[in-house]
């Protein structure tokens, strides 16, 4: 999934689908739901699952962060996006180095 989607999808409303239990159902929740409705009608038949709007966004250096179209999206929601700096950042994340050496010995292994 793209990043872009990712970050649109988490500051909109998810509705119930087909099969869900209500108890999943904004509705149903702890939150002034009926406060919220008057605020954003998007909520009727939501489900209860937190619409995050960030103020800052901390990114690497990967193509899908550092896109236009991902740059864009952040600067039209009012969202700051801020990179890393590639002289301070580890080369690898942790579990990458470890299936790096299996793969390593894997092949070495095989005939």
């Amino acid at each position: 999934m793209d990043a872009t989607q990712l970050l649109a999808q988490m500051m909109v409303p998810v509705p119930i689908r087909p099969g869900w239990a209500e108890a999943l159902a904004m509705e149903r929740s702890v939150v002034p739901y009926e406060r919220l409705l008057s605020v954003d009608a998007r909520l009727e038949g939501a489900a209860a699952r937190p619409v995050i709007t960030p103020q800052t966004i901390m990114v690497d250096q990967g193509n899908v962060f550092v896109s236009s179209s991902f740059i864009a999206a952040c600067k039209s929601l009012g969202v700051s996006c801020s990179r890393r700096c590639r002289a301070t950042d580890r080369p690898r994340g942790t579990d990458e180095p470890v299936r790096a050496s299996s793969t390593t010995a894997r092949t070495t292994a095989s005939p």
